[in-house]
């Protein structure tokens, strides 16, 4: 009688750590269908950590049209959803474990080292109790480090800059295009920038201040007088 008594115990045991809510897996589908393709390129682990027993009522489940994440960012952690089932939307909260490919630097890197395009990598990241998102993209090169920055680590927007092609101080051909005339004067900068940033020039023949955006090391394009 013992014997059978423990059987009897193990199979309902097994059978409980079995069990799949339907219902549930329903929802991580369609959550998993979701996010797929909003992004593409990120993987993800979704679990259901809470759902209303109303949905779990609701007649035809498996009709489920869609999970709306409402989140302006990707989600991560713990997250909330509206599952809609024809015109209702049921209140859904997920965790989502999230991968995402990451620039991260291939060596270290010290404060005001250049770094050139081949020291990135991309690496598959989890950022799901990450504080701060990283950068998941950082364009082209090359940069600078702000700080020290340790290799495999993700990189953040201030922890790099672009390289400048300009110093405070230097001299630069100003282009000045206005109804179809064309003028050059030579300014000085004021601020220090990289190809594509904006600055601030003075040009002393004019005895004026100017916004330009910098073309290369020798030239900027004016946008508008201060």
């Amino acid at each position: 009688m013992a014997l059978q008594f423990i059987i009897f115990l193990f199979f309902i045991t097994s059978g409980s750590a079995g069990y799949v809510n339907p219902v549930e897996q329903r929802v991580i589908s369609a959550a998993s269908e979701t996010l797929a393709g909003e992004y593409p390129d990120a993987d993800f682990q979704i679990k259901v950590r809470w759902l209303p027993g109303r949905l779990e009522d609701a007649s035809g489940p498996d009709i489920i049209h869609r999970v709306r994440f409402t989140q302006n960012t990707i989600p991560r952690g713990l997250t909330r959803a509206g599952v809609e089932i024809g015109s209702e939307s049921y209140p859904v909260q997920f965790f989502i474990q999230t991968k995402l490919d990451l620039p991260v630097l291939n060596k270290a890197a010290e404060a005001g080292d250049l770094i050139s395009d081949n020291m990135i990598i991309l690496k598959k990241t989890d950022v799901t109790s990450f504080n701060r998102m990283p950068l998941l993209e950082i364009g082209e090169g090359p940069w600078v480090a702000r700080r020290r920055l340790a290799a495999g680590q993700p990189v953040y927007a201030n922890d790099i800059d672009l390289k400048p092609v300009l110093k405070r101080g230097d001299l630069v051909q100003m282009i000045y295009t206005a109804t179809g005339l064309k003028i050059e004067f030579q300014c000085e900068t004021r601020h220090p920038g990289a190809a594509g940033e904006r600055i601030t020039v003075r040009c002393d023949e004019t005895g004026k201040r100017y916004e330009v955006t910098i073309i290369d090391e020798q030239t900027a394009e004016w946008r508008k007088t201060l």
